[in-house]
């Protein structure tokens, strides 16, 4: 699974990021947090001046993660695999 390192790091870390920065968003590299930011626009950016082009993570900091709705594929209009 890509970013298998972060998501497991995430999940570690995750009540205490929420305690302290619930809402916003953090840049996870492995198992290292490379800083938490106000916009997802301001984390992204970190990561690609910090990382270029080797994987990195930014998440929302949420107590749940919230689902993913995709409207055209419960109406049949797209596939998934």
């Amino acid at each position: 699974m890509a970013l298998e390192t972060e998501s497991q790091h995430f999940e570690a870390i995750r009540a205490d990021l929420v305690r302290t920065h619930a809402g916003q968003f953090v840049l996870i590299k492995a198992d290292s947090v490379d800083g938490v930011f106000t916009t997802f626009a301001e984390a992204f950016e970190a990561g690609v001046r910090r990382h270029g082009l080797e994987p990195f993570m930014v998440r929302q900091i949420t107590a749940e993660d919230a689902p993913i709705l995709l409207p055209a594929l419960n109406a049949g209009l797209i596939f998934g695999s």
